[in-house]
């Protein structure tokens, strides 16, 4: 992921000291051609610099993630009387609001963590030597410039529309899978006459089928909230 990271890096560098060519994006061979001009240019590290951020991250968030959640499901549940236009809203909203509280320990890591992904090195001549340069020098370096710069809200830039995309994108995914697994169900309900058999052919019980179309509502729910 690291790497992926910096061969975007990697175009943004090209188009910055090279103008904005469009023939620049393919620059580089392939990847690993992008891989060795990075090393050659930044040294090995460069290619990982910033995770140790996610060494801190990822052991905290599952755990917040999982309190919160069975908390604002309990505060915020789904019953059977509600129509299928509420349920896909209350699951989004729960999701939401376990996302927001969340979000107070997982955007600021991630912001500091972004400002060390995009922040490519550029080599300096020094005499005889080549010096690379980076704006921060590294994560205590940036949370220092951006507390100066911003204070605490500089930690949660675009924090807003982060949680309207996610809205969106809970809201779209809830709301595309009820309605597919109803539609499935229904369609299913016809072939059969028996109650038992109905219950036993249900599609929305056979784990493919659940598969491809959680699959296929989270693309969609990435596509409609992907701009935001």
């Amino acid at each position: 992921i690291s790497f992926l990271s910096r061969y975007s890096k990697e175009l943004l560098y090209l188009f910055s000291i090279k103008g904005t060519n469009v023939s620049l994006c393919f620059y580089h061979k392939g990847f690993l051609d992008c891989a060795q001009t990075i090393i050659r240019r930044e040294g090995p590290l460069s290619l990982v610099r910033g995770s140790i951020i996610l060494w801190v991250k990822h052991p905290i968030l599952p755990a917040a993630t999982v309190s919160v959640s069975n908390y604002f499901k309990a505060l915020i549940s789904v019953s059977k009387r509600d129509s299928e236009l509420v349920k896909p809203l209350k699951s989004a909203a729960s999701g939401t609001l376990a996302y927001i509280s969340t979000m107070a320990i997982s955007y600021p890591l991630d912001l500091i963590h972004s400002c060390l992904q995009v922040d490519v090195g550029i080599p300096l001549a020094v005499g005889t030597a080549t010096v690379v340069t980076y704006r921060y020098t590294g994560v205590l370096d940036a949370v220092q410039k951006v507390w100066a710069r911003s204070g605490l809200p500089g930690f949660y830039q675009g924090a807003l529309l982060s949680i309207v995309g996610t809205f969106i994108y809970r809201a779209t995914y809830y709301a595309s899978y009820a309605t597919i697994q109803r539609k499935a169900n229904e369609y299913s309900d016809s072939l059969f006459e028996d109650e038992a058999e109905r219950s036993l052919h249900k599609m929305s019980r056979k784990p493919l089928f659940k598969f491809t179309t959680s699959l296929f509502c989270s693309v969609t729910a990435c596509f409609v909230a992907y701009p935001l």
